[in-house]
């Protein structure tokens, strides 16, 4: 279509039509008056020469107009795309550059030339290539403290630079003036101050304070005290940033007391960040996450970010500070929920060690003492308590012993489920039985994660106790009517606990020998005892090549892999950690060993290695001398890169 013929068609189709109307009525007219009609076609000619004229002149017009807006557009597409503050660069079929405008040369000035290689000499610069040497569509780039971001568009051959420098400063700036909230605690000051005088204790807790709200103005953190071991901080995200650098100096700061006062006092802190939440949801979380980390034994900071939690500290043991009342309380409510049940399923964790089928049959007791009907789980028998299962057997305690598959067709929502010795489903025996029923009781020794059963009706989880073993012991010792327990029960109690203390030497408290002692009284044979926890050869020899076969990576650190055991499974590789750990100069120990889902590895250490933090880098957990991981869908190989780059970060932080 021509330009001249642009422009609005409906006037020019009605002027048509009224010449050629008109027309009709000049010709009517000549037969009636020839004069007439002969002047009226003469106005009609000049009308319809002069409707051309215009109608030329209007096309001419518009052609002008539309050719000078053409021109106008092409200059504001060159001036856009040389002046706009948006970097461009045209990349040519041979990948080489063909074109920029002003704002890369003159404006960022970067020293780019026609003809530049751009995958070979400028993607890498612009972070554009990822490690297999491909252009990515997207990245972002930093030059003369100024932020691009960077897109290639692949099909036009375009790579356009957009600077975000004032949006992530805005985004810096929001985030920096976050509020903060904090919750700090001293762990076991009432606990240490019952042992001193009135006088003594007023001045412990005076330094304390002292080193607590000194470091709360160095760090400009708003502090309030709650009560007289426990306070509120308040300060931004920056802060935040600079005490995660620190490390969070304030533990070792209250731990350095001892030095002086011959008392280990620490503290622990729980702190809610993120920028959706109010300031009351996040002093909800911040007691939630001070909660968590006395769970987990205190001495150590949990941060909630949403729904994740990040953890420092927690390089000291737990100290104990259970109460006889707690235990008391504990027993009682256990009780009670036992008689308004039907019956009970008592399931430990994944392949269960000697405390938790130890622990397993204690709770066992206490469910036959009020007359219920109670059930342990096993799936299958593994090495460490094939020997007591078979003992269990023989003096007509099989009965008692079922299956997951049988527990699932006997169990309803009135049912009672007892989990021992683990407090995350992920280790549960088997988790279809927790979907079961609506009442879920919890006793565990180990430090709580995130991961936790959804509202279990009982919750009694004391990383302060040696075992599991000793938290049942002490439910058994304080229920309204004593239980009547066996020789063999008993015996197993015991013997969970001396696995799980190696012989009374780690994780042990007053309190362990006190359970010790009880059970001793109730009839626990100690020659029994030894004999069910005696090594098998076979299993004794495949050790000694693990521990022969160790590396020792650096810092006493040992490091060893193991074969995969069809027959002994993860029991070797805990052993095998458990003697490395004994050797002069090793602090800490990792057997990792390949299975069906990757690689398991069990970690122990002498205290001053937190191994339960660096297994919860791997997705396990357990105790600051006690912990274990399990690395799915990779090789041992890879297992252990995983490991030492674990090793390796916890040693730029300062925390190995």
């Amino acid at each position: 279509m021509k330009v001249s013929t642009i422009y609005n068609r409906g006037p020019r189709f009605f002027a048509y039509y009224s010449m050629i109307l008109s027309g009709i009525l000049i010709a009517v007219l000549y037969f009636f008056h020839n004069i007439i009609a002969l002047v009226a076609l003469i106005a009609w000619l000049i009308l319809v020469v002069y409707f051309k004229r215009v109608e030329l002149q209007y096309g001419e017009s518009m052609e002008e107009y539309v050719l000078t807006m053409a021109r106008r557009i092409k200059r504001s597409e060159n001036h856009a795309m040389s002046f706009l503050p948006i970097g461009v660069i045209v990349i040519d079929g041979d990948g080489d550059i063909a074109w920029f405008n002003n704002y890369i040369s003159e404006t960022i000035k970067l020293d780019l030339h026609v003809g530049d290689d751009f995958q070979a000499e400028w993607a890498p610069k612009f972070n554009l290539l990822n490690k297999d040497e491909e252009i990515l569509e997207s990245a972002n780039f930093k030059f003369e403290g100024r932020v691009f971001k960077v897109q290639y568009v692949k099909e036009e051959g375009l790579v356009y630079f957009i600077e975000e420098t004032a949006i992530l400063t805005l985004e810096k700036q929001f985030r920096d003036s976050n509020v903060v909230v904090g919750m700090l605690q001293l762990d076991n000051f009432i606990e240490m101050s019952k042992e001193l005088s009135e006088h003594d204790s007023s001045m412990l807790l005076a330094e304390v304070m002292t080193i607590i709200f000194e470091w709360a103005h160095r760090h400009k953190i708003l502090i309030k005290r709650l009560q007289q071991e426990s306070y509120m901080l308040i300060f931004d995200q920056s802060i935040l940033d600079h005490l995660e650098q620190d490390r969070f100096s304030i533990l070792d700061e209250v731990k350095k007391l001892e030095e002086r006062t011959d008392i280990l006092i620490t503290v622990s802190l729980g702190i809610a960040a993120g920028t959706s939440d109010t300031i009351v949801i996040k002093g909800q979380q911040a007691q939630e996450s001070l909660d968590l980390a006395l769970a987990r034994g205190g001495d150590q900071v949990a941060i909630k970010r949403g729904d994740k939690i990040t953890y420092f500290g927690g390089k000291t043991d737990a100290v104990e500070k259970r109460t006889k009342v707690r235990a008391r309380v504990m027993a009682h409510s256990l009780r009670e929920l036992i008689v308004s049940s039907d019956k009970v399923y008592i399931m430990p964790h994944t392949q269960p060690d000697p405390d938790a089928f130890g622990s397993a049959l204690g709770a066992l007791s206490i469910v036959q003492s009020v007359g219920k009907t109670g059930y342990v789980l096993l799936d299958k028998v593994n090495p460490s308590i094939r020997k007591i299962v078979k003992y269990l057997k023989d003096h007509g305690m099989g009965q008692y012993i079922i299956t997951p598959e049988e527990a699932l067709n006997g169990i309803r929502k009135k049912s009672l489920l007892i989990c021992v010795d683990h407090n995350k489903p992920s280790l549960t025996m088997d988790k279809r039985i927790l979907g079961q029923t609506n009442n879920i009781v919890v006793i565990d020794h180990h430090r709580r994660s995130e991961e936790v059963f959804d509202k279990p009706s009982l919750l009694y989880v004391e990383p302060y106790a040696s075992s599991t073993c000793e938290l049942i012991t002490e439910l058994i010792e304080y229920q309204y009517n004593s239980v009547r327990l066996s020789q063999i029960v008993a015996t197993l109690l015991m013997a969970g606990i001396v696995v799980d203390t190696k012989n009374f030497v780690l994780h042990t408290g007053s309190r362990t020998f006190e359970a010790a002692s009880f059970l001793r009284r109730e009839g626990a044979d100690s020659m029994t005892m030894q004999k069910l926890l005696a090594d098998d050869f076979d299993l004794f020899v495949e050790r000694s090549e693990i521990v022969r076969n160790a590396e020792r990576y650096e810092n006493g650190i040992a490091i060893a892999k193991a074969k995969a055991s069809d027959r002994y499974g993860t029991v070797v590789i805990a052993q095998a950690a458990n003697t490395l750990i004994t050797l002069d100069g090793i602090r800490a120990s990792f057997v990792l060993q390949e299975v069906d889902y990757g690689v398991a590895i069990s970690a122990r250490s002498q205290g001053e290695v937190n191994v339960q933090i660096i297994m919860e880098k791997l997705g396990g957990g357990g105790h600051l001398t006690t912990a274990a991981a399990q690395v799915k869908d990779v090789t041992i190989e890879e297992a252990e890169d995983q490991l030492k780059a674990v090793l390796r970060q916890l040693k730029e932080e300062g925390s190995l």
